[in-house]
């Protein structure tokens, strides 16, 4: 749970220094929040995610990512980087996501 708390460019940098640590194959193991898509969740939990969201914002100049800017945060870091799979853990608010080193 630290990505969250910084912005894309100081993100992407956090990924870049890892690559020099790397191999073929190497996984990364993000243990954060994935902001799911409008309606998926109910009006109150939604309401709770972006709110979280907009204080993220506000304090730190960060933010909660959806699946599509997790995607794009990797492959801004480098393209060898990608998402394997996003597991949910019942009860939790984050999300496990497994990303590869190709």
């Amino acid at each position: 749970m630290i990505f969250h708390n910084w912005g894309d460019k100081c993100c992407i940098q956090i990924l870049r220094n890892l690559i020099p640590a790397l191999k073929k194959g190497a996984k990364i193991v993000i243990s954060d929040h994935v902001v799911p898509k409008p309606g998926e969740l109910s009006l109150y939990k939604d309401r709770s995610v972006r709110a979280f969201d907009l204080v993220m914002k506000e304090c730190f100049n960060a933010k909660e990512r959806n699946i599509g800017d997790w995607e794009k945060l990797l492959r801004e870091a480098d393209g060898r980087l990608g998402i394997v799979e996003v597991k949910g853990v019942e009860g939790s608010q984050l999300q496990i996501i497994d990303v590869e080193w190709k």
